[in-house]
């Protein structure tokens, strides 16, 4: 069953997205007030990162910086991996487990952004894929005696 879903089943359509010149510390605030784990960093109109809680837990708060005065081109991730929203659910599982990725930004045929793709939306469609069949195994026995 998983191995039918694709890409544009799971994403989120609703991506936010922040320059690269904005400070860290308005980042995070963004993250906190939509209650997001991540932000694509876009330049001029194309996808040049990605920041992250993990990001700045470990690149400004273990190392003890100034989010106000670090930009977050200076901590961002990349270069970034997208998805095409035709992508196998299980070839972005792969993607991102072999390549540790937690969010995945996905790109039409012009790379335009038109969604995200977490780890987490990944796990709960496997998890909700897993029960189902569950319960179509449990559903057949019982039919079948």
């Amino acid at each position: 069953m998983f191995d039918k879903i694709k890409v544009k089943d799971m994403m989120n359509s609703r991506v936010h997205v922040v320059s690269p010149d904005i400070n860290v510390w308005q980042a995070s605030n963004k993250l906190k007030t939509l209650h997001i784990g991540c932000l694509v960093v876009v330049e001029k109109g194309v996808i040049c990162g990605i920041i992250s809680e993990r990001d700045i837990v470990y690149k400004i708060v273990s190392a003890k910086r100034v989010a106000s005065e670090v930009k977050v081109r200076e901590i961002m991730s990349g270069p970034v991996v997208t998805l095409k929203p035709e992508t196998p659910a299980t070839d972005a599982l792969f993607i991102a487990s072999t390549r540790h990725l937690r969010h995945l930004p996905v790109v039409d045929d012009k790379d335009n952004l038109v969604g995200i793709l977490g780890i987490r939306d990944m796990i709960y469609q496997a998890v909700n894929n897993i029960l189902a069949t569950s319960d179509y195994f449990d559903m057949k026995k019982a039919e079948n005696g």
